[in-house]
């Protein structure tokens, strides 16, 4: 009996780790889940999920609905080599578009969306998206 409750904590430990570590962060070569963001107005801010750049290459973006507003977004790395480079602004992304995002990003380095509002933008505006790192 001791040995099975041994085996059922060691079970339970490996799911809720892997279940943890899979929600964090994963290889950006797939579409992520649909994300819904709050962005503020005044050239406000919000950030995606991280992803893990799988490899060289431009990143992707699936604009399901920004209410209306046109925003900015760049991609903007978290770790390693890359903590601190930025891609190039995309201006004027609007729902129901796809984009591709320049990504300068390393190889294993993990990565996010940085979107930003307009200036003259005053009300926040929900977004709500898909992405890949490469």
């Amino acid at each position: 009996m001791m040995v099975l409750e041994k085996k059922r904590l060691c079970i339970l430990t490996l799911s809720v780790s892997l279940l943890v570590m899979g929600s964090s962060v994963f290889a950006g070569t797939s579409w992520s889940s649909e994300e819904s963001k709050s962005l503020p107005g005044w050239n406000g801010s919000a950030y995606s999920s991280t992803q893990t750049k799988a490899d060289i290459g431009q990143a992707g973006l699936q604009m399901n609905a920004t209410e209306g507003y046109e925003i900015d977004v760049r991609t903007e790395g978290t770790s390693g080599n890359s903590n601190g480079v930025n891609g190039s602004w995309v201006r004027d992304v609007k729902g129901g578009n796809t984009y591709n995002l320049s990504a300068p990003q390393s190889k294993g380095d993990n990565l996010r969306l940085h979107f930003s509002s307009n200036l003259t933008t005053t009300k926040s505006t929900n977004i709500v998206y898909k992405w890949r790192s490469n």
